[in-house]
């Protein structure tokens, strides 16, 4: 895998999906969105969803201690329910503005469950 960090995002390219590892989900995120059911949201750069879609890649999550288990989403999909439910936000870490952060609900219509071993991914993050 091809490492890269697209705005203080680590993310690893495998040729069919961009995989990122999400520490922290965005908890009140469908409280100020005024989403429908799960509250949860994650967030990810346009940067990183632009890439995804010129790629024609997926995007697959792993969220915070998985083992067994990561979230598959279509980078256009998410970029539509952002702009749908005006879920993008501007972000500064360590004192410079990212641009601008895409949230989407974590749902089963928006993310699909895929079952399997990612351990030996969340140790390639951790290195």
């Amino acid at each position: 895998m091809m490492p890269n960090i697209i705005h203080g995002q680590k993310t690893f390219d495998d040729f069919h999906s961009i995989w990122i590892w999400i520490h922290v989900p965005f908890y009140k995120a469908g409280k100020i969105y005024g989403w429908p059911g799960q509250t949860l949201g994650i967030g990810l750069s346009k940067e990183i969803l632009d890439r995804a879609v010129m790629l024609h890649r997926k995007i697959r999550i792993i969220l915070k201690d998985s083992k067994d288990r990561c979230y598959q989403a279509d980078p256009a999909k998410w970029m539509e329910f952002a702009e749908k439910w005006k879920s993008i936000q501007y972000v500064k870490i360590g004192g410079r503005s990212l641009p601008e952060l895409y949230i989407m609900q974590l749902s089963e219509g928006n993310f699909e469950t895929i079952k399997m071993d990612v351990t030996f991914l969340r140790d390639t993050f951790l290195s």
